[in-house]
């Protein structure tokens, strides 16, 4: 490891370079917005367009993020909340508001790969206030995303203030405070809120994509009121909110104007309206009280035409009217149904959004909505339903009905104008356990799960006790309409072999186990006779898993040792004489096994060889066939402090494991271990390994390729970039563990690389950075990391990994990083093993 002296002086030279960098290209006069932070006599607050900051051709390129109205959920949503930030940022600050509006759209739109600035406005201390996030009202921001119940997303349908400053123990000045309510007032106004009114809404679900997540709080509410943080500090909200409401009864009746334009614009629950004349709009029923000058880039925050479009499912209702309508298919369904009805129908009274007329002007009109006759029988002239739940369920061939024992008697033919009215349910199909076969094809399928499970050799099936009699003939085309699920295999405890090899496997649980030796097989009591071969191609589909062992209470000794050994959770526990002689055991319960055997089994770290396995019981001894690549994997740390290498390996948690269940796989083959470092499962080169939790606090797996050059990737996470939703950080070099921590009382997933490969995917620098910039940072991340490695974690010797993959340690997106930022891998290998010090520490 390289070390670089650094005196404390040159270390802030080396900190005020980076600041600087950072800045150089911001110059801003703030002065003359101090000047008029009102329009004129109205109060109406001053918004300084996005221009006065992202003003170089620099700035503009870092935004790779542009809202989309065709995105579920659209991109502008109607505005329910206003929350308040504060940016947590020096309040007496060395540089301009300018330069630090800059950097926080720099570490938001780069840094946090959301590609533009997270918040819709911010106020500086003097109190001006800018425009933020490109999209106007309504835009989805980048400010709050809670974690819990699986992601709920409040950026939509909400507006984030941010207020330049720490005010974690001091309050803002009036200044600034005034600025904040008069904001606060005017967006309440144009977007129809009460800014004290105590209101639920549904929050978007980033895992279930909808609109079902329930809050309940103010309308201008603070971070902390959404999540567990001290944002905005100890600004009084309630102040904020009463002085919102006088501004907003102020603002009532104003309306808006260009200079030197005779049009008038009228602002109401969100959009713009605009007039020719302000006679045209007195002449439409308009009234006012006043008519204020404004800007146009004010005035552009708000569309005449932008599409607040709601997804599929949504369930509106127009401001309290009895009707409520579903979004399907992207048009308006009136629900012609009781209450009891909508229940029945599984609806949620409690997620009806009330909307104005004019929110749903553009949804063109569907088919009303009824309720279905449970039981009864319909045929629009090309399909037969039956209804149930007051839904129409496809009865997807006439075999299946006459499976399902309906009649054909009862149909009724009412035509495709009546069955539309009705909600589709699932399709009706058949039960599990049947046997399917396309009239056409020979293969047979097994349903299962709602799946169709293919049946790969006569053998399988008929060793299932089934009868080529209870095969129901069908369609492709309805056999289509079930996904394809595993293949039928054989059940636990059936002994196969393939017609061209000489080992013997034992299935378990889905996956086949080798047996290595004659010895083991005899010394377990399988039988020759039951050996069951098949085709190449059949045992392909199984993956191969960790040899056959001894049942756990057996007693061994290795031919060439003298120590018996107690088998016991699969692994060999010496046994002395006083334990030998304590628990009565007897020599004759000891089984004297081949020193290769023992080996193979209980030390696989050297693969010797030993006699293979034939299907005839003759003593010959042959070469084994090759055992599952093994492990080269190092156990989890124990609780001591780590020594320093050239390039030690960091563990990082990468992120809690929440569902009961994660998908895995690799770029290469790849081991499956268990806790005690055991090969439980091998799958091939981008085989999915799905890991499924029953017990939180035994939870553990360690996914190892087999190759170096391996990379892991876990297919169930998903960490999407906003200016490249197609991009998923997923993959990783090194390997991947799902581990519980008794510190955290957490499942982690907790990548285990060596640290200049981990420094290669740590997220804290631009790719169009300066190359001296990039190599500096390297730098400061690689001393960070080592740090941490030295002290044996952050969070202490006991936790399972070293840095969390948070901003509050370092933030880490793993392989995909490395290959959109080859500047800064190559910042990272030409500063390798380069760490700083002052005073040799």
């Amino acid at each position: 490891m390289i070390r670089k002296i650094l005196t404390k002086n040159i270390i802030w030279l080396v900190v005020l370079a980076l600041v600087l960098s950072i800045g150089i290209f911001f110059v801003l006069s703030v002065g003359a917005q101090n000047e008029n932070l009102v329009y004129g006599d109205s109060d109406v607050p001053v918004i300084l367009p996005r221009a006065s900051w992202n003003n170089t051709p620099q700035l503009n390129a870092l935004m790779t993020w542009t809202p989309s109205a065709s995105e579920t959920p659209s991109d502008w949503q109607p505005v329910e909340r206003i929350i308040i930030h504060h940016s947590a940022t020096p309040t007496v600050d060395p540089v301009s508001a300018i330069v630090r509006i800059q950097s926080i759209y720099r570490y938001h739109a780069v840094t946090q790969g959301w590609g533009d600035i997270g918040y819709n406005y911010s106020i500086d201390q003097q109190g001006n206030i800018y425009e933020g996030r490109y999209g106007g009202n309504g835009v989805r921001g980048a400010h709050v995303f809670r974690n819990e119940n699986g992601g709920d997303n409040f950026n939509y349908g909400s507006i984030g203030i941010v207020l330049l400053g720490d005010y974690s123990t001091q309050d803002i000045s009036q200044t600034m405070r005034d600025s904040l309510d008069r904001l606060v007032g005017w967006l309440a106004t144009v977007n129809n809120l009460d800014p004290q009114k105590i209101t639920t809404t549904t929050i978007w679900n980033k895992n279930k994509q909808a609109f079902v997540s329930f809050f309940n709080g103010y309308t201008v509410l603070g971070h902390k009121d959404i999540e567990n943080t001290i944002c905005p500090g100890i600004v009084s909200l309630t102040k904020v909110r009463q002085e919102a409401v006088n501004f907003k009864l102020k603002y009532d009746g104003l309306i808006y104007q260009l200079a030197n334009s005779s049009r008038v614009y009228a602002i109401n629950n969100g959009t713009r309206k605009t007039f020719l004349t302000l006679a045209d709009y007195v002449a439409a029923g308009g009234s006012y009280s006043q008519v204020v000058s404004i800007s146009q880039t004010q005035l552009d925050l708000f569309s005449e035409t932008r599409f607040l479009k709601y997804p599929d499912g949504s369930l509106l209702q127009i401001n309290g009217a009895p009707k409520i309508y579903l979004i399907d298919g992207g048009k308006k369904r009136s629900l012609d149904i009781t209450a009891s009805e909508f229940t029945k129908l599984s609806f949620n009274f409690a997620l009806v959004k009330n909307v104005g007329a004019d929110d749903l002007v553009n949804y063109p009109n569907g088919v009303s909505i009824k309720y279905g006759v449970d039981k009864e029988l319909l045929s629009d002239g090309t399909k037969v339903y039956l209804m149930q739940g007051g839904k129409k369920h496809w009865v997807t061939s006439g075999e299946l009905f006459n499976f399902l024992g309906l009649s054909w008697k009862k149909v009724k033919q009412v035509g495709l104008a009546e069955t539309e009215k009705y909600l589709e349910g699932d399709y009706l199909k058949y039960s599990d356990g049947t046997l399917l076969r396309d009239a056409a094809q020979a293969t047979v399928y097994l349903i299962k799960d709602g799946q169709k499970h293919e049946f790969v050799s006569a053998q399988s099936f008929l060793k299932g006790g089934r009868k080529w009699s209870s095969i129901i003939l069908t369609s492709g085309s309805e056999l289509a309409l079930y996904p394809s699920g595993e293949i039928v295999k054989y059940a636990d405890g059936t002994l196969i072999k393939s017609a061209s090899g000489e080992t013997v496997y034992l299935v378990d649980k889905g996956l086949i186990k080798p047996i290595l030796s004659v010895e083991i097989f005899q010394n377990l009591h399988f039988k020759w006779e039951q050996i069951l071969i098949v085709s190449d191609q059949e045992l392909a589909y199984y993956a191969k898993s960790d040899p056959v062992k001894y049942l756990d209470g057996t007693l061994l000794r290795a031919k060439d040792e003298n120590t018996v050994y107690l088998i016991a959770n699969g692994t060999p526990q010496p046994v002395d004489a006083a334990i030998f002689k304590a628990r009565k055991y007897k020599w004759s319960q000891v089984l004297v096994i081949a020193q290769a055997d023992f080996n193979n089994l209980y030390r696989p770290t050297v693969v010797i060889p030993s006699s293979s396995l034939s299907v005839s019981p003759g003593p010959s001894p042959t070469p084994s066939p090759s055992l599952s690549p093994l492990s080269t994997s190092t156990p989890t740390p124990s609780p001591s402090a780590l020594p320093i290498t050239a390039n030690p390996k960091i563990r990082v948690a990468i992120f809690e494991v929440t569902s009961p269940g994660v998908t895995l796989t690799a770029n290469a083959a790849f081991n499956v271990l268990d806790k005690a470092g055991q090969i439980i499962a091998t799958k091939n080169a981008n085989e999915n390994f799905i890991y499924s939790i029953s017990d939180v606090r035994s939870a553990f797996i360690r996914i190892v390729p087999q190759s170096e050059d391996g990379v892991v990737q876990i297919v169930s996470y998903e960490d999407h970039p906003a200016w490249k939703p197609s991009l998923n950080y997923n993959q990783f070099h090194g390997t991947v563990e799902i581990v519980y921590s008794s510190k955290s009382n957490k499942i982690w997933a907790v990548n285990e690389l060596l640290l200049e490969d981990y420094l290669k995917g740590v997220a804290e620098t631009s790719e169009g950075d300066a190359a001296e910039y990039q190599k500096a940072m390297a730098v400061a991340a690689r001393t960070y990391a080592q740090y941490y490695i030295q002290k044996g974690g952050k969070r202490g010797l006991d936790e399972v990994y070293i840095l969390n993959n948070t901003t509050s340690d370092q933030l880490y997106k793993g392989y995909a990083r490395e290959i959109l930022a080859p500047s800064i891998v190559q910042a990272v290998n030409d500063t390798r093993g380069e760490i700083m010090t002052y005073n040799g520490n």
